[in-house]
């Protein structure tokens, strides 16, 4: 099982993915949800002013230390795209996945400023116009969210070779919000380079609140490599590039459901040869039986 830890985007805290953890960890993995400095909520003005990037990126390299955490699954929204490649870098080889949830993914030199778009640039600027160093939250999203120190949008990202030992890149384009995203030409970018996957994920930006068990899948979908568990066949993207429009419809209903104990997908059952296992007879309270499972393993040209 694999190790995640999970950075929030700008103005978010660790709660973002509280929707998100419990599925992971029920799929039997270790999820590790930060809140970076400047987002606490004991958080003291001369902390927010002073907090960079560099000061976010020694909040992961600190964890990943104290907990002596190797191999793992950084993942990373919106914003935190910036903090994770740079915590991937400076991390001696530890990391083993990035994952980029509707990220910046930067090269050497970027900043969030850069990187995005003039409608959020207007955001960072409207937003710290009242103090000069902290950007408040666009309005309309979560009532929990916090002033975003301004320096870590503004700091250019220095990465040498050392990101590149990160064998496994993906990142997760949410095509819900397709007027407003900074993160179009990213994903053409993206995947024009063999060293990336990309997907695309039926959601809004907040895809760990309005999609969370998509989101999950998509984080755990190839954990392990040739696994027959349901999350080694199935990912969000493959099935929502053969029906978009039911995945999106399944997302929204909010009854995806996906983990170890299931064995298909609700609404939808793929196409599988069978080779039956009689296994031993369990009780229930309901009394006993004779349970017979399936072992099932993905038929040639249906499963990539």
């Amino acid at each position: 099982m694999a190790t995640f830890v999970l950075v929030p985007g700008a103005w978010n805290g660790s709660w973002s993915f509280e929707a998100v953890v419990p599925l992971l960890e029920r799929a039997g993995h270790t999820v590790h949800a930060l809140t970076l400095t400047g987002l606490r909520p004991d958080d003291e003005n001369a902390t927010i002013a002073s907090a960079n990037l560099d000061t976010h990126t020694d909040d992961v390299v600190r964890h990943l230390d104290r907990h002596r955490i190797t191999g793992a699954t950084l993942v990373g929204h919106s914003y935190a795209g910036m903090v994770i490649a740079a915590a991937a870098d400076r991390a001696d080889g530890r990391i083993s996945r990035l994952v980029h949830v509707d990220a910046y993914v930067p090269r050497d030199g970027d900043s969030c400023w850069s990187s995005t778009n003039e409608r959020f640039r207007e955001v960072f600027a409207a937003g710290a116009a009242a103090t000069g160093y902290a950007v408040r939250p666009p309005d309309g999203g979560h009532t929990r969210r916090r002033p975003h120190p301004l320096a870590p949008f503004l700091q250019t990202i220095r990465l040498t070779d050392t990101l590149a030992q990160a064998p496994r890149r993906e990142f997760i384009y949410c095509t819900g919000w397709e007027d407003r995203t900074p993160f179009a030409e990213l994903r053409t970018r993206l995947r024009a380079d063999p060293e990336w996957q990309v997907h695309d994920l039926p959601s809004g930006h907040d895809a760990m609140h309005e999609a969370p068990e998509a989101a999950a899948v998509n984080r755990r979908s190839r954990s392990r490599r040739g696994s027959q568990s349901l999350a080694g066949q199935w990912s969000i993207t493959s099935v929502a590039e053969r029906e978009p429009e039911s995945i999106g419809r399944w997302a929204r209903q909010g009854i995806w459901r996906a983990g170890i104990k299931h064995r298909r997908l609700r609404g939808c059952r793929p196409r599988t040869r069978r080779t039956r296992r009689e296994s031993p007879t369990v009780s229930l309270s309901s009394g006993a039986y004779a349970q017979r499972s399936f072992v099932t393993a993905p038929h040639r040209g249906v499963f990539r």
